[in-house]
């Protein structure tokens, strides 16, 4: 039976061997040319990349404004682009050199809905911020950012899942049109996962896709068969190994500014442990022994004992052939992305980084010598140095600056429900006592999706990763999926007194990279401009951490500016908090070039 994605059909054989082994984009565009990006999504400023130590510097600020102010664009104010903006703020005015330097620091961003413009968010209610970082599961999971995709199995999987989605997909659509009822997933059995991938190549490669938008998703593919057949598990082993590092980097600095918002009178909640609910033993077992192996705890539990830190589960004993397989890593942080952003947000304002609300239409060069950075009302701002953490459209905007080649992410279709309780909710050993609790007091995964406490009656599911193009904002048709169903379905089976229906379902897109990392660092083909994204389902996981390796790689672009040559002492890797060092091959935009 031939398993291979559906999508990939539509690739020549002949064409098939140059996929797995990238080269270079042969690919042109004209200087200044406009691509068409959906105004749906917002840009912060841009940021800066550390260019090749081949490129020449000059000494003088021939870049600089007239008022000789180094300006700071990042494009793009979800939890990456903010990242930057602080980690950026924090190392200028720390920095001998610069701290007494002249600098700004502008950060943009269009989403109507986001922390900048929407002041009258309601906590008990679903996000509208459109940012994926803040409609996910708002868990910073160390453990389970060992588990990369780029793997042959994978491949394989995509193709399954695809296959399986279209069944299911037709099954429905027959049923609504001979009976009039719809009844997905096997007559709804829990006792069988559901797929979690789906592969829509037609609106990947099709009619409503751009020229770019269709060079975007092949180069995606290129690299992914790349990483996922040719390199091997052992070097996808060595992937996970290094975002568990940046995650648990990115896990301290998160309890480090929480801690300190919070002693200045914030309220920015979190709390610890995680649930990781396997269908058999033996994957359980090994998803423990990766996880220590990593330096993170993790216990094999009893289902009782799982039932134990999380009540609600006990919901599912009934619909199973056999109990679950759980793994509990005690140190997990769970918080919500939006709230912990909400506020940050004031406290980076005070850093003198300065908010403008935009959405980005084109991004060019001005004399080769700064950035122009044009928005959709026809106003624009130049930048000496632009970073770009526009999320799933940062491709989109890099090819804009003949950079696309460096940035081969690809947008990810997922979903996410917000379940909110009715009243208040008691452990069964409580009820006399009459004291309220978490509607989830433990966050658990199960069949790849994620559910998190939010506040004490609201709970959050996300979860599947689908390829079905770039988003738009007009009223082009999406394509259907069995995502928002199994969600609803879930979420009622495990919180029957919050029911919630798939019309409640948001969906959201990730930018992921077809190697599982992120790409954070300089161009070196455009001195001047960084990029920061790529942290597909793990932005919130690894985004600051990684600000912290764009900071670091745009200060020493800056100083090595200054000095008229290169400084490669120590610049093989990364210095993070507590004495880790990421090699910066992993996360070089230039990786996938080279």
């Amino acid at each position: 039976m031939n398993l291979w994605p559906p999508n990939l059909a539509v690739l020549s054989s002949v064409a098939f061997a140059s996929l797995l082994k990238p080269q270079g984009d042969c690919h042109k565009h004209s200087h200044g040319k406009t691509l068409t990006i959906s105004p749906f999504f917002a840009f912060a400023g841009p940021r800066t990349s550390q260019p090749q130590h081949s490129v020449a510097r000059s000494t003088e600020f021939d870049r600089r404004t007239t008022d000789n102010k180094l300006r700071i664009g990042i494009v793009g104010g979800g939890i990456c682009g903010n990242s930057a903006a602080y980690a950026l703020a924090k190392r200028l005015r720390s920095n001998s050199t610069w701290k007494d330097r002249s600098h700004q620091i502008t950060v943009l961003e269009g989403d109507p809905n986001s922390p900048l413009t929407a002041s009258d968010h309601q906590e008990n209610q679903p996000p509208q911020w459109g940012a994926a970082a803040a409609r996910n599961a708002n868990s910073i999971v160390p453990g389970s950012s060992m588990h990369v995709f780029t793997k042959k199995s994978v491949v394989w999987q995509i193709a399954r899942d695809t296959i399986e989605e279209w069944y299911f997909l037709g099954k429905e659509w027959l049923e609504q049109q001979c009976y009039g009822k719809q009844n997905l997933l096997r007559g709804n059995d829990f006792a069988i996962a559901p797929p979690y991938f789906a592969l829509h190549p037609w609106k990947c490669l099709g009619p409503s896709a751009t020229a770019e938008e269709r060079l975007s998703f092949l180069r995606f593919c290129r690299h992914f068969l790349y990483y996922s057949l040719v390199r091997g598990d052992l070097e996808a082993n060595n992937r996970g190994h290094c975002m568990c590092q940046l995650a648990k980097v990115n896990r301290d600095i998160f309890l480090e500014v929480a801690n300190d918002m919070n002693q200045k009178g914030y309220n920015i909640q979190y709390s610890r442990g995680f649930l990781a609910l396997y269908r058999d033993l033996a994957t359980a077992k090994h998803s423990q022994e990766i996880t220590t192996k990593h330096g993170e705890e993790a216990h094999l539990l009893s289902w009782e004992e799982a039932v134990a830190k999380t009540p609600s589960l006990n919901s599912l004993s009934s619909l199973m052939k056999s109990p679950l397989s759980v793994v509990h890593r005690p140190n997990e942080v769970i918080s919500s992305c939006e709230q912990f952003l909400r506020a940050w947000m004031q406290e980076i304002r005070k850093l003198g980084v300065e908010y403008r609300h935009g959405q980005v239409d084109k991004v060019e060069r001005v004399d080769h010598k700064r950035f122009r950075v044009t928005c959709k009302d026809g106003t624009s701002q130049d930048f000496d140095l632009l970073v770009l953490a526009a999320g799933v459209c940062t491709p989109l905007l890099s090819a804009q600056l003949n950079a696309g080649k460096y940035v081969p992410t690809y947008p990810l279709r997922g979903f996410s429900l917000t379940t909110i309780a009715q009243g208040q909710t008691y452990c069964d050993d409580d009820k006399d006592n009459n004291e309220p609790h978490l509607l989830l007091p433990t966050s658990f995964s199960v069949d790849s999706m994620y559910c998190t406490s939010v506040t004490p009656h609201m709970a959050r599911w996300a979860g599947f990763g689908e390829f079905v193009g770039y988003p738009r904002s007009n009223n082009t048709p999406v394509p259907a999926s069995i995502g928002p169903s199994i969600l609803s379905r879930y979420s009622n089976l495990v919180f029957p007194t919050a029911t919630r229906s798939k019309e409640d379902v948001q969906s959201c897109f990730r930018p992921a990279s077809p190697d599982d990392l992120p790409i954070v660092g300089a161009i070196p083909e455009v001195p001047g401009l960084f990029v920061h994204t790529g942290h597909g389902t793990l932005g919130w996981t690894t985004g600051l951490a990684t600000g912290v390796c764009l900071a670091q790689s745009m200060e020493e672009y800056l100083v090595e500016e200054d000095a008229e040559e290169s400084n490669d002492e120590n610049q093989h890797a990364y210095n993070l908090p507590n004495g880790i060092q990421i090699e910066r091959k992993f996360l070089a935009p230039s990786r996938f070039v080279d």
